[in-house]
């Protein structure tokens, strides 16, 4: 995340605090590179079957943030950091409705904080790896589950 996007969170968060007003206001950020975004989604789908793998990172196998990790340095350039908690820190957040194909959404699975991302692809659906016996999939972000475990969406690009 940028400084200035990093301020700007930090400030809107406590004016909030200091109104009285407990919600976060999200700015409206411009769409992602549309080129930068289509490499990503088309690296993320050409690892579409890989097979699960708890602290994989490599197309042998993948966790779900070892997956965006590898998808965005390799179409990219990007280099966000390993786990799904500093994946969340180091992006911008999107308002919901704003979000773009290559966007990063992040799930409260395990407990309070960010513990799943996967990438955007459009439409509702968006790619990951999921879980152990699992595969890189593509999933129904409407999907009851991840609804009720949705956190937040973030962006990596510019």
């Amino acid at each position: 995340m940028n400084r200035w996007a990093f301020w700007s969170a930090g400030a809107l968060w406590l004016a909030g605090g200091l109104s009285g007003c407990a919600t976060l206001v999200i700015p409206s950020r411009p769409a992602p590179d549309a080129e930068r975004a289509e490499a990503v989604v088309h690296a993320a789908k050409a690892l579409l079957g890989t097979p699960y793998r708890f602290g994989g990172s490599t197309p042998r196998g993948f966790d779900c943030s070892g997956f965006v990790q590898y998808v965005f340095r390799q179409a990219a350039g990007v280099r966000l950091p390993r786990s799904s908690p500093q994946q969340f820190s180091a992006t911008a957040p999107v308002r919901l409705g704003e979000e773009h194909p290559s966007d990063l959404l992040f799930w409260s699975v395990e407990h309070g904080g960010p513990s799943h991302v996967g990438i955007y692809l459009g439409h509702g659906q968006f790619i990951h790896a999921p879980e152990a016996g699992d595969v890189v999939k593509i999933s129904d972000g409407n999907a009851r589950y991840w609804r009720d475990h949705f956190l937040g969406v973030r962006r990596a690009l510019e």
